[in-house]
């Protein structure tokens, strides 16, 4: 047990003890206990905890004496079990210790408790990796799988997939795990200035090709600092049937050079689901906020498949020149497997080819996925996608997808859904954000489109480029099909103008543009409808209103009706319940249409608790959410009404 003591006399509170335990190393502790007075007295402030503490020799407003060789006396101890690296040590010493406190000089009486000389044992600040083998499970069975509990079991798990003993292995998070000593750590034998962080499960060479369950756990605050290096994240590289799944990364920050994500560098015939990551990322060449690249080689064979997962975290692609093909995308750099029911919300900066806001360059199936952040690239540039294309033997189907960010891009093809795709379908989809191009073929929903289908789709956003500008399509190239589409947004560019498309080279049907909103009353392709038509039904002849409806129409323009609700999950945190004003609950779920509001819904605190905020910031006890565009859960917090209020921060 380690107790550490607030004295009054010697001003070992809490707040600046914890400022005092700040890292010069790393111990396991059990059972930690803040005590504002001697253990013999009835403690104030308990706080149990288990983990990692990191400490820092940073002195404050309390400085502590050296005592010999010993070094700096930091912490009250008494038969602990301390660990460094793979030694553990028994501490049960008893020293006479002088603190000195402002001016004045104090010697506290230690009673039965010692002082333990942290710097003999504590390393430098550039700590190397420790692996540790899980306590228990043997992996070969999801029911046997390894139990992952500390950050040691990683570099462990790193250490096992060098060796290549992953296949057909299990693994499972047991617990969450705080990450954030990875900031700290440098690879042995190299430069102690340059701190690489966490070692990627997997390379190229060694892919990880076990069964990684994180349970529904979190790894927070993860730091991987290799810009030389391809294959980072947590897992480098993942193959043939390797699975990661119900996992959660969040904040810290990726740094790679190519194949770079939070989750995964790159996953070549694997199944990542129910993961997402809210960190940092920047990379060369296939960088995403999630995944570095998820493929299926050349063969077509086998699907790598990406489902349920999103990531929040803004991506930077490092690349210099708009010759390279970047492929930099929120979610995933470059895709040909199949994405599903995924989204990203976060910013993606490059200045190289193919960025979007999902996937930078995609040559397989996405549906159900949305992007909304702002998407700012070179050439290639789209809200959702930034490339899209077919290999030989491929898929090209994006479907019952949306892009609502503002799009921007200093070369060719920009659009707000797609920047420029080639043998792809695409069907029900949408794109609301403006678009802004530098140079030629710029489209409200598409730059352009090659020997494609586009059908039951439209465009809301402004428009803004060079040459062949459109509200929908810059240009639709040969042996192209646009049908029942439409575009509203306002249109401007030099040459080859239009309200739908600025070029076309081939077919389109059923498919208009407002001649009002988009300021332009021709268009290469289309029919020019004012704003009123547009909101009547009886103008979209052909147009699929009634069976198993593709459309919907209620007094404005017209929407996809398998884009049109949302489901909203309200959760209570620990000490209270959520009501409707019908029900109270820990749980309650909304399905409401995307242009309505929800019922109100209350954070109710116990007996003895308070409402303090929802997730999302909101510190309004009763809210009623509208403007969504995806499911979302909104999760109500409370605490104790007397709560102490001293907070020991570790890392």
């Amino acid at each position: 047990m380690l107790l550490v003591r607030a004295d009054p006399d010697i001003g070992l509170c809490p707040l600046p003890l914890a400022r005092i335990l700040e890292s010069t190393g790393h111990f396991r502790v059990k059972n930690l206990r803040i005590l504002d007075r001697l253990p013999d007295q009835k403690p104030l402030h308990v706080a149990p905890f288990s983990g990692m503490i990191r400490l820092r020799l940073s002195i404050l407003d309390v400085l502590v004496t050296k005592m010999g060789n010993l070094g700096y006396l930091l912490a009250f101890v008494q038969n602990s079990y301390l660990t460094r690296g793979s030694a553990i040590v028994k501490v049960s010493l008893r020293f006479s210790a002088i603190v000195r406190h402002a001016a004045r000089v104090v010697t506290p009486t230690i009673s039965a408790l010692a002082w333990l000389a942290v710097l003999a044992l504590a390393p430098s600040s550039a700590l190397a990796q420790t692996a540790v083998a899980p306590a228990a499970g043997d992996g070969l069975t999801t029911g046997t799988a390894y139990q992952i509990t500390e950050l040691g079991n990683l570099v462990w798990l790193h250490d096992q997939a060098a060796a290549s003993a992953t296949a057909s292995k299990y693994y499972k998070l047991m617990n969450d795990i705080d990450a954030s000593a990875t900031a700290t750590w440098n690879d042995s034998g190299t430069n102690t200035s340059v701190l690489e962080g966490f070692n990627p499960i997997g390379t190229g060479d060694h892919p990880f090709q076990g069964v990684f369950d994180g349970a529904g756990h979190t790894i927070s605050g993860l730091t991987i600092n290799r810009p030389l290096t391809d294959w980072v994240g947590l897992f480098g590289y993942i193959v043939l049937g390797g699975q990661v799944k119900d996992l959660g990364l969040v904040g810290g920050s990726v740094w790679g050079n190519n194949y770079v994500g939070t989750l995964l560098g790159s996953g070549y015939q694997s199944t990542v689901s129910n993961c997402y990551a809210t960190g940092t990322v920047k990379g060369n060449e296939a960088v995403g906020g999630l995944i570095g690249e998820n493929t299926v080689g050349t063969t077509y064979t086998v699907d790598s498949m990406v489902s349920n997962c999103h990531s929040t975290g803004a991506v930077t692609g490092t690349g210099t020149t708009l010759s390279e093909s970047g492929e930099i995308g929120g979610l995933i750099g470059n895709n040909s497997g199949t994405v599903a029911d995924s989204y990203a919300t976060g910013t993606v900066l490059a200045v190289s080819a193919c960025t979007g806001g999902l996937i930078g360059q995609n040559n397989g199936t996405v549906t159900g996925c949305h992007a909304t952040g702002t998407v700012t690239g070179g050439g290639h540039v789209g809200g959702l996608i930034g490339g899209s294309s077919v290999n030989p033997g491929g898929i090209g189907l994006i479907s019952e997808c949306y892009a609502n960010g503002a799009v921007t891009g200093t070369g060719s093809s920009i659009g707000g859904l797609v920047g420029g795709m080639t043998y792809n379908t695409v069907s029900k989809c949408y794109a609301t954000g403006a678009v802004t191009g530098s140079t030629d073929l710029t489209g409200g929903l598409a730059g352009y489109t090659y020997s494609g289908t586009i059908s039951q789709c439209y465009a809301t956003g402004a428009v803004t480029g060079s040459d062949y500008v459109g509200g929908l399509l810059g240009n639709n190239g040969n042996y192209s099909t646009v049908s029942q589409c439409y575009a509203i947004g306002a249109v401007k560019g030099s040459t080859g103008v239009g309200g739908l498309l600025g070029y076309n080279g081939s077919t389109v049907t059923a498919s208009y543009w407002n001649t009002e909103t988009s300021g332009q009353s021709s268009s290469a392709g289309g029919t020019g409808l004012t704003t009123a038509q547009m909101k009547q039904q009886a103008t979209f002849s052909g147009w699929d209103f009634t069976t198993t409806p593709a459309w919907n129409i209620q007094g404005a323009y017209p929407y996809l009706a398998d884009l049109t609700t949302c489901t909203l999950t309200y959760k209570a945190g620990a000490g209270g319940q959520v009501a409707d004003g019908l029900t109270t609950a820990t749980t309650l779920a909304q399905v409401i249409n995307l242009a309505s509001t929800g019922t109100p819904v209350t954070g109710a605190p116990s007996a003895s608790y308070k409402f303090t905020f929802w997730r999302d910031g909101c510190t309004t006890v009763t809210r009623a959410d509208s403007g969504l565009t995806t499911d979302t859960t909104m999760t109500a917090f409370f605490a104790l009404k007397n709560a102490a209020r001293a907070w020991l921060q570790y890392r």
